[in-house]
């Protein structure tokens, strides 16, 4: 009875270890998708939040980007006092805006390359002869991903000289960002 009763309680604390190291297993799996999946939602909602910059310059067929962000863009923003300068269409609630903006930590935020799949994401029309060169910054989204801020800076190719950092804010409204305020904090010429 001494055996069997020993091998019984080992084959329970082995069971009861094993459930253990599953669950934690488990989890991890799940948790490491959700984190995956929050990375590639973001990086493609950033692409449709240059693509939506690009348009409202109404600037593409005249402008090169740079194939990498530069998050060093990011200091010609206030974070803590914003100016949000046009209100598109007269409803920009800036009092919801102050509370993302105040909580971003732009220690935290990475330079990332501008591509997919391997490819620059954006393809410049070369035969035009570029005349700006646009910079972005990482575009910040709120936690929920109703909120999301780019910064860029816009500048001659021909003179080098004149250029400038905008800010651009869009809210999600039905599923499609739209832009709803925009300032220019820096200009030089």
């Amino acid at each position: 009875m001494g055996l069997s009763h020993n091998v019984s309680s080992i084959l329970q604390q082995t069971d009861v270890s094993m459930k253990r190291y599953l669950t934690v297993c488990l989890i991890f799996m799940f948790s490491s998708c959700n984190i995956l999946h929050g990375q590639r939602t973001e990086q493609n909602e950033s692409f449709n939040i240059y693509n939506l910059v690009i348009k409202n310059l109404k600037k593409a067929d005249k402008l090169t980007v740079r194939e990498k962000t530069e998050k060093s863009y990011l200091k010609d923003f206030d974070f803590k006092n914003p100016i949000f300068g046009y209100d598109v269409n007269g409803s920009f609630n800036q009092k919801d805006w102050i509370l993302f903006l105040n909580d971003v930590d732009t220690g935290t935020i990475k330079d990332y390359k501008l591509q997919t799949k391997g490819d620059k994401w954006f393809k410049d029309n070369l035969e035009n002869n570029p005349s700006y060169e646009i910079i972005f910054a990482p575009v910040i989204f709120s936690n929920n991903l109703d909120k999301a801020i780019s910064i860029f800076g816009l500048y001659s190719t021909l003179s080098k000289s004149s250029g400038g950092t905008t800010v651009f804010f869009f809210e999600r409204q039905k599923n499609e960002w739209m832009l709803k305020s925009y300032v220019t904090v820096l200009y030089f010429d």
